[in-house]
């Protein structure tokens, strides 16, 4: 686990999950101290970092030592090369860690300056230069999902392991990804506007899962994709709840939370997140 922060990064060992054992702070790399979003690989030992500013992804290696974590910039990508506003949103790394899922789109302060799409984009990660230890990312694929609504929160299925001494890999194209998207009207009026739950196969073709008028925040899926699970958010008493929807079955069951807080209806709409535990 990686907690990120302003200048730095804590990381911690939850091999054994009662007794989690924090390693010291370690400072981040300058150009990673304006990222606004972070992902860590399941290896535990590669974090991915939204700057700024550019549309740029920053890699930093994260090296346990034996008295301390040592974190190195591995190499960068510009996701939206030829994009000036800054619009990337989610980042999420494939199962196996050679993947990384980013989603863009309309943002709060992208706004005022035009409608932009949706933007899915796979980056592939290679390996470490046995030099150097440098690694090269590429820019596999970037779709528009134009009617898609500005992209929320991103997630994707935990396949099984792959058996030790086999090659296979599932390609980008075969992974689904799953997000949730408001309507523009979300960022004028706080708690208004529609939104949905969404399922791309990477092939341009996007099914909405779930709609909903209330906001569809937090997300993430069962390992299996079977469940995707939300947090369901409006104004009132009664506005903050979890639904559950069964994907095989075409069901959905909603677990009541409790009230809302007038924030969590506020763009970024980043407050409430959720995650299945694998």
């Amino acid at each position: 686990l990686a907690a990120v922060g302003a200048s730095a990064v804590t990381l911690w060992d939850i091999r054994e999950p009662r007794r989690p054992a924090p390693w010291s702070p370690t400072e981040l790399p300058e150009p990673g101290r304006t990222a606004t979003t972070a992902t860590l690989d399941p290896a535990g030992t590669l974090l991915a970092l939204a700057l700024d500013e550019g549309n740029q992804v920053l890699f930093v290696e994260l090296k346990q030592g034996r008295t301390a974590v040592a974190a190195r910039p591995v190499g960068q990508v510009a996701v939206l090369p030829t994009v000036k506003q800054q619009l990337l949103r989610s980042l999420r790394f494939a199962a196996d860690g050679e993947t990384l899922w980013v989603t863009s789109g309309d943002n709060a302060q992208s706004r005022a300056q035009g409608h932009q799409p949706t933007r899915l984009s796979a980056v592939e990660i290679g390996p470490a230069d046995a030099a150097s230890g440098e690694r090269a990312f590429t820019v596999h694929k970037t779709l528009d999902l134009r009617d898609a609504g500005a992209p929320v929160q991103l997630t994707l299925g935990r396949a099984p392991p792959v058996a030790a001494g086999t090659t296979i890999r599932t390609p980008p194209e075969k992974t689904s990804l799953f997000f949730t998207a408001v309507s523009p009207e979300g960022f004028d009026h706080p708690g208004a506007g529609e939104s949905a739950l969404l399922r791309s196969d990477l092939s341009g073709n996007a099914t909405e899962l779930l709609s909903s008028k209330e906001l569809l925040i937090g997300l993430d899926v069962s390992p299996d994709a079977r469940l995707a699970v939300a947090t369901r958010c409006a104004k009132g008493p009664a506005g903050l709840a979890v639904t559950v929807a069964n994907l095989a079955a075409g069901t959905t069951t909603t677990v009541p939370l409790g009230p809302a807080d007038e924030a969590d209806l506020q763009p970024p709409f980043d407050r409430l997140t959720l995650l299945v535990q694998p």
